[in-house]
């Protein structure tokens, strides 16, 4: 039936719009002319709709309509539109689906109201309209104008509700245009109610959100008590996964923004695809531990860290206002692929024999199912119904509770497992206590035998221990008078280095950190002066102890020998190289024993000093900075490597004055462990303790450096020779 043969219907069941009729017969007549008109000419003229006693409800299916791209028109351009701008709607053979649209529609149409009722139009809310704009003209004079959509908060709205609903005035016959604007697809669906219409259809609606919602905070609750009174995490994922599949459905439906946020527009229009990303984080992850992806597909497993990436990236882009078009584009496309993906999951683990896997695919088949109706309902697909309208909701509902089966199957699972590992864990323990029962009978046996023989033996163990008493006794003997040999010869060695007296003659400001392992070292230190220049060195021999302390003995009459022969430090190097190697026959037996030192030449009236080092290093002190000089990477003595010619050794001159404080030492103070994880002292922190005391008198630094080496090896036995020298030249000789 057209809209006019329903008006003449309508008006004719109703006495009012008779007599009406009868008085104003010249109305009748030129409604005539007009349906022909329309008929006629369908783009020039509005689409027009009744509501009366007997129609409550009229569907917005008819009505002509202005694409403005430009999103520049105004209420006035549009009214001077000439009428080939507009173009006509049917729904009955027309699809009200527009497409992704980067500007603004307008509607124009008719309303003629028969009952003293207020009137309301319901744009249904599948596109997400950004801004919806009603302005009603009655005689050509605008006397009515609402508003609504997400850019204006709910707080602001005449009528509160998550679908778009506009009053439409006191009128009884109204021209109305009606502006629709939406960053997404541009699904045009309506429709017109009196009051008590549209009272009864959102009851409908809320009746079914509240069954959807009660359903969640149901499955909510439950599992969130089993996850505090089990600790299983698993309940924890899945009541997470509950929650925020809600939110996400309530963030397209409007509830969330309508109870969280009523009073932020900019929440609403801006911030859908950042909070639905957000929302969407714990499903994949509860999804991956349902399944046991970690232990069952290991390698895909890391997929999840990828789809979680994706979802934050999409958050932030959303924060950086990137157009929503194409981050609803990425939304969707990552949606469909994540779906893919854990459905692909879930077959994996069933093929592999994990049964839960059953009850989430089952899930997810009915989440998917519900959605796709839902989805082909509002692309006018399917026909509208109460179980294609609540698809999404039917479809999300489902897949909780058969979730939570599934978590509550997949419990089972681990118990019974959990069961039979310990009925096998059970049988293995009664076997091993079984041999461990014969074992211990063979054992008793084996005691009781070799009890006899060692009762038979305990009289010649007794003779023995005797004989190695008295050898004890002997070697204790012994010993002592090593002891007593090696203390002998620690006295020629402290004669050796040079005494306090001798070395005040050199310089007055000095100390000598000087800490044997054993009684004798293998560290020595040996200053000489020739003519007026100062040469003082501080080596480390092969070894500690006898062999360390002979070594050094030897070492110390070769650097005179070579001071006797040369003046450059490098020579005197080469020198002690070559004394040592034949000293030792180091060619004919292979022997490698040697010494690292560093070795200085100081002119105190050049203020230089000339240094060269073999495997060593020279620490100079000056304006509150530490300076390591580096000595060459060789060893003196040795022929490891007698088929190459040995790289030279290096000189390096230093100027200096009469505030620069010179320590050198040996390698033992560095290599020191600590007791509680064995980390050697390294040569950064030993410099660091030289600069942090070298402000100290000498003799206080001495005893810093000794204190500080107790206190990080924690009473760990003493690894190598200690040898660290520190001094400054005297002020007459500088």
């Amino acid at each position: 039936m057209s809209k006019f043969a329903q008006i003449l219907y309508i008006c004719s069941l109703n006495k009012t719009c008779e007599r009406n009729l009868s008085k104003h017969w010249y109305i009748l007549i030129f409604s005539t002319l007009l349906w022909g008109m329309i008929a006629v000419a369908p783009r020039l003229l509005c689409a027009q709709y009744l509501l009366s006693n007997e129609q409550t409800k009229c569907e917005l299916d008819a009505f002509i309509y202005y694409q403005d791209n430009s999103q520049k028109f105004s209420l006035e351009d549009v009214q001077k539109l000439p009428a080939s701008a507009w173009k006509g709607f049917n729904g009955s053979t027309d699809n009200a689906n527009f497409g992704n649209q980067s500007g603004n529609i307008w509607l124009k149409f008719t309303v003629i109201k028969t009952v003293p009722k207020q009137i309301y139009l319901k744009i249904r809310s599948s596109s997400d309209y950004r801004l919806i704009s009603l302005y009603g003209f009655k005689a050509n004079q605008l006397f009515h104008q609402s508003q609504t959509g997400n850019d204006i908060a709910y707080s602001k709205v005449s009528y509160h509700h998550t679908e778009r609903i506009l009053e439409l005035g006191q009128a009884d016959t109204a021209t109305y245009y009606l502006m629709l604007q939406t960053d997404y697809t541009m699904q045009i669906s309506g429709a017109f109610y009196t009051d008590n219409a549209l009272i009864e259809d959102n009851h409908l609606y809320d009746l079914g959100q509240g069954l959807y919602f009660g359903i969640v905070l149901v499955m909510f609750l439950y599992n969130i008590c089993i996850f505090f009174a089990t600790g299983e995490r698993l309940y924890l994922w899945y009541s997470l996964t509950v929650i925020t599949s809600a939110s996400t459905l309530s963030i397209l439906t409007g509830q969330f923004f309508e109870f969280v946020f009523p009073a932020q527009s900019a929440i609403t229009s801006q911030y859908i695809i950042g909070l639905i990303a957000i929302f969407s984080l714990p499903i994949p992850v509860f999804a991956y531990k349902f399944l046991n992806i970690k232990v069952l597909m290991p390698r895909f497993y890391y997929s999840l860290y990828i789809i979680l990436s994706i979802y934050v990236l999409m958050a932030v882009l959303n924060l950086f206002h990137v157009p929503i078009s194409i981050n609803k584009g990425i939304l969707e496309s990552m949606a469909a692929l994540v779906i893919l993906i854990i459905f692909g999951a879930g077959i994996r683990a069933r093929q592999k024999g994990y049964r839960p896997a059953t009850f989430f695919l089952l899930a997810w088949s009915a989440y998917f199912v519900g959605t796709m109706v839902f989805v082909l309902q509002d692309a006018n697909l399917v026909p509208t119904n109460i179980w294609t309208y609540y698809g999404a909701q039917i479809g999300s509902g489902s897949e909780m509770i058969l979730l939570a089966f599934g978590v509550a199957n997949k419990i089972n699972v681990y118990k019974q497992e959990k069961a039979a590992a310990q009925l096998v864990a059970y049988e293995a323990m009664r076997s091993q206590q079984d041999s461990i029962k014969a074992q211990n009978d063979l054992l008793e046996r084996r005691v009781e035998e070799r009890t006899i023989e060692i009762n038979a033996s305990n009289e010649t163990l007794a003779q023995n221990i005797q004989e190695l008493e008295s050898q004890r006794l002997l070697l204790d003997e012994k010993n002592k008078m090593l002891t007593a040999g090696i203390s002998s010869a620690k006295i020629i060695q402290d004669a050796m280095q040079p005494s306090a007296q001798y070395t005040q003659g050199f310089f007055y400001n000095h100390f000598e950190l000087f800490m044997p392992k054993d009684i004798v070292s293998g560290d020595f230190y040996w200053l000489r002066r020739k003519g007026d220049e100062i040469y003082t060195a501080v080596a480390d021999c092969t070894g500690h102890g006898v062999h360390g302390a002979f070594i050094s003995l030897l070492g110390s009459k070769l650097l005179d020998d070579a001071l006797a022969q040369h003046d450059e430090v490098t020579e005197i190097l080469e020198a002690l190289h070559r004394s040592i190697v034949v000293q030792f026959r180091q060619s004919e037996t292979n022997n490698n024993d040697g010494m690292d030192i560093a070795l200085c030449r100081m002119n105190p009236k050049k203020q230089t000093i000339s240094f060269a080092g073999a495997h060593s290093s020279l620490y100079l002190v000056e304006a509150e900075q530490i300076r390591e000089i580096r000595g060459s990477a060789r060893h003196i003595g040795g022929v490891r490597r007698t088929e190459k010619i040995p790289k030279p050794f290096e000189k390096q001159t230093i100027s200096i004055s009469s505030n620069t404080k010179i320590y050198m030492c040996s390698d033992g103070y560095c290599h020191q462990n600590r007791l509680s994880d064995n980390q050697k002292m390294n040569k950064v922190f030993f410099k660091n303790l030289l600069l942090k005391n070298s402000h100290l008198p000498f003799h206080e630094q001495k005893q810093a450096l000794r204190k500080e080496f107790h206190k990080w090896a924690e009473d760990a036995p003493q690894k190598d020779d200690i040898l660290v020298v520190g001094f400054m030249l005297r002020d007459d000789q500088v």
